[in-house]
């Protein structure tokens, strides 16, 4: 049976790696990270999304030119095309997504929550 957690402040002490386009101002999660026990990764909104959606399709990674030359490519692999550097992101794929929702329905091990944007991809990803 899944677990519905009733707040971020509830799930984040089971949560090992948060990878967000934006974590606005949430003292618990700036607490676990600045205590070493929670890995955050920020990416920017466009990259997120197309990182869950290549995780749904089975495809493992995409280049792009976003990021080149910034704190967010080191350690990334780098190749050029057409002149341009670009960046490897990889998919992203996961057991679970922490999904704001206006409703939900728990349905056995999946928790479907209904948000238009990026929850079609998280579902999506969630089923491969």
């Amino acid at each position: 049976m899944s677990k519905v957690f009733t707040s971020f402040e509830e799930s984040v002490r089971q949560i090992k790696k948060v990878i967000a386009s934006y974590v606005g101002e949430n003292k618990t999660l700036e607490s676990q990270y600045i205590n070493g026990k929670l890995d955050l990764e920020l990416v920017p909104q466009g990259i997120l999304t197309e990182r869950i959606r290549m995780g749904g399709t089975g495809i493992p990674g995409f280049y792009t030119p976003t990021g080149v030359g910034t704190p967010t490519a080191d350690g990334k692999e780098h190749k050029e095309f057409q002149g341009k550097v670009c960046i490897l992101e990889e998919a992203i794929t996961g057991d679970a997504a922490l999904v704001k929702a206006w409703k939900g329905i728990n349905m056995g091990i999946s928790f479907i929550a209904i948000r238009l944007v990026t929850s079609p991809q998280w579902l999506q990803q969630l089923e491969k």
